[in-house]
């Protein structure tokens, strides 16, 4: 199974690559508005490449991506009204950008880029008193707390209502395996040293095969974007 993992700031060059590209065809006009609806061009760049390792991981699969609707539930999880058999969650971190897609389970993902500065108290309405207490008592106070939290997000994320889920704030996520609305999910965290950046996931079935991280980078883009 494969993590598609970009870092790295949009240079004005791959922004109007991305932007001009025949990419922007198989994207449909809801989807287009979405994207631009975004202020920021980072963040408009960031929803683009999402949907471009979406893209690539159909081709991957032998689909058919001419006309691709990208469409969201009502807690605003994404999933494609042409493939609803297939299961995928994206993420992103300031320049970061991650996806991962199945055809096995439900699957969710989350990345944070670890900040030394947390406040805990903030996300009372989001951890158990149990995750608190464990976050505090543990020598490396910043780790664990993003540990927690992109557990948490990538496991109600994989189960599709992320943080409107009434359990949000009583399922405890330390350990690895969690039982949600008549499901296992198993979870598995990864430290990223080099960027510095804790990366979680949540599947609801077995992983057989070895999690490898394809890294993009913007000159990857620049080639094959046409």
């Amino acid at each position: 199974m494969t993590v598609y993992y970009f870092n790295g700031k949009i240079s004005s060059r791959v922004e109007k690559k991305l932007f001009e590209s025949d990419f922007m065809q198989f994207i449909s006009a809801k989807d287009q508005k979405y994207i631009y609806s975004f202020k920021k061009i980072e963040d408009r760049c960031n929803r683009l490449i999402g949907r471009f390792l979406i893209s690539m991981w159909l081709q991957d699969l032998n689909l058919d991506i001419n006309s691709i609707n990208l469409e969201f539930n009502k807690f605003k999880k994404p999933f494609i009204a042409e493939y609803q058999q297939l299961y995928f969650n994206i993420s992103h971190s300031n320049s970061t950008t991650v996806f991962i897609g199945s055809q096995l389970g439900k699957i969710g993902i989350d990345i944070e880029h670890i900040d030394s500065f947390i406040n805990i108290k903030s996300t009372h309405s989001i951890f158990s008193n149990e995750e608190i207490r464990f976050i505090q008592s543990c020598n490396n106070v910043p780790f664990e707390f993003y540990k927690i939290w992109t557990r948490k997000e990538a496991l109600f994320k994989a189960n599709g209502m992320g943080f409107y889920h009434p359990l949000l704030k009583i399922i405890n996520v330390k350990d690895d395996v969690v039982y949600l609305d008549q499901e296992y999910y198993k979870l598995r965290t990864i430290y990223l040293k080099n960027s510095e950046e804790c990366l979680s996931l949540a599947h609801s079935f077995k992983i057989t095969e070895n999690l490898n991280l394809k890294v993009l980078s913007e000159d990857y883009f620049l080639k094959i974007l046409k």
